[in-house]
């Protein structure tokens, strides 16, 4: 997810959709997480706005199994990319 997302960032969009196909709905979410827990710091000086949002929990669990399903069909389909 590291180097799709660093080939994201770099403009080369093919390849960060070969290197991971979930690049495109990770990095919208982990940016979202990030906005919202700094919007809740410098309001109250405190960590953990993300917390709150509504449905974030269920929202992860729910990203986190669509990644290993990924990964499993990546796996038996011999598609894992080289390092």
């Amino acid at each position: 997810m590291t180097r799709a997302t660093r080939m994201l960032l770099r403009g080369d969009f093919g390849g960060a959709t070969a290197m991971h196909p979930l690049v495109w709905i990770a990095v919208p979410i982990v940016a979202a997480i990030l906005a919202t827990e700094l919007r809740g710091y410098l309001r109250t000086e405190e960590w953990g706005a993300s917390q709150n949002l509504p449905y974030a929990k269920a929202a992860m669990i729910a990203f986190a199994g669509l990644m290993f399903v990924v990964w499993l069909i990546r796996l038996h389909a011999g598609d894992v990319v080289p390092g």
